[in-house]
């Protein structure tokens, strides 16, 4: 072979090798990027069956490889996978209840209890264990010495020692770090409760064949019930009432020293479980099998209980198992056979349901101090609730938003609503920075100028209005002859533009100088948007046309091109950042998506995209300013986020009624919706952000939980090799 052959096949291989190694790259990409958004599909089932702890995990696992492949291989992440990985995630962590979960019982846990101190938890199980723990999930202890199934476990008021009732028919006494101090054996038969009196010198016992009065000591003071199974037994606040829940739908009070004081009947035949004291003694609420709440109530601590004229709450669909108060009595918490802890105010008001376990819950108790709920079930976990949990950042009016939008800077917010003021908001904490007041009515639309100092609003009161920041009213204009809808900005604010129910749009200069009127308009002009080169001013009519608006040198305007939609009023239309497309959204449920491009300085427009995957009138859209992405809100109240090729990626919901208006932050890691329900919600997509609540949220649970995977224990340390790129795979 001659020399120019050899030179032939060396370049010929060399050409093979460097295609393979594209081949291989793209394929490894490809493979990245479906695994990634496999994880974030898992974590979306795992949200909406009710788990949404283990769906915050597996959002988690695909972050964390995100972020490795973003510092590794940035152009390998498609920008639908990442937004799909990041807004699973800002879903998991904003929506998750549940704190931490501790496992380790091998059977039904059936009871869970807090050391005086708030610092210690102790457990109860069918596993014939008891197990101390501390706060943050660590095993401390297994206490081994019932033969039974172990059904009650209370500290002692000194928080020296823990006492533990058992189906062995034995009430033990342990030292914190697992020593067996006593035991007293009863002559009743499966314990269900045991409980101690406030000043720790007695010991209540509840079982199946009675219920009796100890000293702690052993020695048996008085036998209370003899003849039936009692479900419950408790002492009041204050040490001086015993309160029992017996078979045959009774509440029994006794005093020290084991006198029955009064009877308490249900007023209607339902199997009756359990039963507790209110913190000042003065009420009694009793649960049954069919989930309902019965209230007894007291005027003073010495009288008895009324039994007639009760209230009567249906609180769950299946049994309720335990009621706990917390410290104030301001709030109490029941557990019931339907999976579910709910929270109610003293009146009764539902305040939280928290979701989660598998199977019934036995126990339920508040944290004094964290504000933390703890619940124990027969799934063989104990979960800790986050009642005044993390959430995202919500801005307020007293009536309905109607408009919102970033500064440039991306820092602050301005919002618009129906209670005729404009509100300047720190975009990070939400804290008010200013309110502007002026407008006589609804006020619809409202903008920042690009350089940050001013903001030009429009409203019911026909007015178009300028703003400095610090909430000066600067001018009014009052040339529309009907409600002012929106109003936007050029992108070098040289001008800004207005649109009305009067059918026209004006053109104003930086000033507030009138300076066109633009009537081809035949209905309504809902929506403007400015072309982002600022060439073109594209304007959304409820006579179904889209109006492209072309700018003269000398700053006029004139009708260039025109979109039609022969089946909608359109709502909404805005240019892409990149200046490659148009879109406009109608009340038909579609959405129009135009490419776009100049010959001879005209635009010119490709045939419509036709995206129909919305299931509700399109209101408001807006482009991704970074990606390909659109945002859309629905008449059904939900965010959406779409591929231009029609493919949904994420929808999110948050607010009650419908959004009014949508605005991406100039980072494009933030969206902010508005509401009908006086609300505007800031979305955080920002990847180091979300998982550093995350990371917070989880790491107890991380750090101590048996069933942690070993890799996942290293998913928020920042050596965490979880994802090389592919130089460092063996990637066949």
């Amino acid at each position: 072979m001659t020399i120019a052959g050899l030179l032939v096949v060396v370049v010929s291989m060399v050409f093979l090798a460097r295609r393979a190694e594209s081949q291989r790259y793209q394929q490894w990409q490809v493979t990245q990027n479906a695994e990634l958004m496999a994880l974030s599909n898992a974590s979306e089932a795992l949200f909406y069956s009710d788990q949404q702890f283990e769906a915050l995990l597996e959002s988690l696992r695909a972050t964390v490889r995100l972020r490795n492949l973003t510092a590794t291989n940035p152009e390998a992440i498609a920008p639908a996978t990442r937004l799909k990985v990041l807004t699973t995630l800002e879903q998991s962590y904003f929506e998750v209840q549940e704190k931490n979960r501790l496992e380790g019982h091998t059977d039904s846990i059936f009871d869970v209890n807090l050391s005086p101190n708030g610092q210690l938890l102790a457990s109860a199980s069918w596993d014939d264990t008891v197990r101390l723990w501390s706060l943050e999930g660590e095993l401390l202890t297994t206490m081994i010495g019932h033969e039974e199934r172990v059904t009650r476990v209370v500290f002692a008021p000194d928080g020296q020692s823990l006492f533990s009732s058992s189906w062995d028919n034995t009430v033990k006494e342990w030292s914190l770090t697992g020593k067996e101090l006593r035991s007293i054996e009863v002559d009743l038969d499966s314990l269900t409760a045991i409980n101690l009196s406030p000043d720790g010198e007695l010991l209540a016992i509840a079982s199946g064949t009675g219920a009796e009065i100890h000293a702690l000591d052993g020695s048996m003071i008085q036998k209370l019930t003899t003849d039936r199974e009692v479900y419950w037994i408790a002492f009041s606040p204050d040490g001086e009432e015993v309160l029992t829940v017996e078979q045959g739908n009774q509440l029994l009070l006794w005093n020290r020293q084991g006198d029955r004081l009064q009877t308490i009947t249900l007023p209607i035949q339902k199997a009756f479980l359990f039963a507790a004291y209110s913190p000042d003694g003065k009420t009694i609420i009793g649960a049954d099998a069919q989930g309902n709440l019965t209230v007894w109530e007291r005027g003073d601590r010495q009288d008895p209980f009324p039994t007639e004229g009760v209230r009567i709450l249906n609180a769950h669909t299946d049994p309720i198992l335990f009621i706990n108060f917390n410290r104030d009595g301001s709030q109490f918490a029941t557990a019931s056979t339907d999976d579910t802890v709910k929270i109610w105010d003293k009146d009764f008001t539902l305040r939280k349901t928290f979701y989660g376990h598998r199977d019934d819950i036995r126990s339920v108790i508040f944290h004094p101090r964290t504000g933390q709920l703890i619940s124990a079930s027969m799934d063989k976990t104990i979960r800790l609730w986050e009642y005044n949990k993390d959430t995202r950042v919500v801005l307020r009016h007293g009536q309905p938003i109607r408009d919102l939008t970033f500064a440039a800077d991306g820092k602050s917010i301005a919002t618009a609503s129906n209670d005729k003021t404009i509100r300047l908001w720190q975009r990070q904490d939400g804290k008010l920075e200013h309110t502007l007041r002026g407008h006589t009515d609804w006020v619809n639309a409202v903008a920042w100028h690009p350089d940050g100092t001013t903001l030009i609003s429009g409203g019911d009161d026909e007015t178009v209005r300028l703003w400095s920041t610090d909430g000066t009213l600067i001018k009014t204009l009052r040339d529309h002859d009907d409600r002012v809808l929106d109003v936007a900005w050029s992108p070098k604010g040289d001008m800004f533009a207005s649109a009305s129910l009067d059918q026209t749009v004006r053109i104003w200069s930086r000033e507030g100088q009138l300076l066109q009127t633009l009537a081809e308009h035949q209905d309504r002009v809902n929506s403007l948007d400015f072309s982002p080169d600022g060439k073109l001013l594209a304007s959304a009519s409820d006579d179904r046309t889209v109006k492209i608006w072309q700018r003269r040198p000398d700053n006029s305007f004139f009708l260039v091109s025109q979109l039609e939609d022969q089946d909608s009023w359109i709502t909404d239309v805005v240019f892409s950042q990149d200046n490659q497309y148009l879109a406009f959204s109608g009340y038909d449920n579609n959405i129009q998506l135009l490419r776009m491009s100049y010959r001879n300085n005209n635009p010119e427009f490709e045939p419509p995209i036709m995206l129909k995957g919305h299931s509700d009138s399109v209101a408001h859209l807006q482009f991704n300013p970074l990606f390909p992405i659109l945002a859309t809100s629905t008449w059904n109240n939900q965010l959406q986020f779409w591929q231009l090729d029609d493919t949904l990626l994420k929808t999110i919901e948050g607010h009650q009624e419908l959004i009014t208006a949508l605005d991406w932050s100039p980072d494009g890691q933030a969206i902010a919706t508005s509401s009908n329900d006086n609300t505007a919600i800031i979305w955080e997509l920002e990847l180091e952000f979300l998982l550093a609540k995350s990371c917070d949220l989880l790491s107890d649970y991380l750090a101590y939980n048996p069933k942690v995977r070993d890799s996942d224990r290293l998913l928020c340390q920042a050596d965490n090799p979880e994802m090389l790129s592919p130089a460092d795979q063996d990637v066949e």
